[in-house]
């Protein structure tokens, strides 16, 4: 039987193509420095706010304890 096309076997093709390289032309961009920098700055912001709000929570139980026990 003789063979068409390429002299390379078929098992050849098949790995080239299974590549660990994958090629995304419309891949979507990433953000930019300045995004990541500013995701990052309201993450802290929210971070104090919550450490904020957990502290005068503690403050107010602390503070009804101490009244129940008075």
């Amino acid at each position: 039987m003789q063979r068409h096309g390429s002299a390379a076997p078929a098992s050849a093709i098949r790995c080239s193509r299974s590549s660990p390289v994958s090629v995304r032309p419309h891949a979507r961009q990433g953000p930019s420095v300045q995004q990541v920098e500013g995701f990052a700055e309201e993450a802290r912001r929210q971070s104090r706010a919550v450490a904020e709000a957990d502290a005068r929570r503690e403050d107010d139980v602390m503070g009804r304890i101490e009244a129940v026990r008075d």
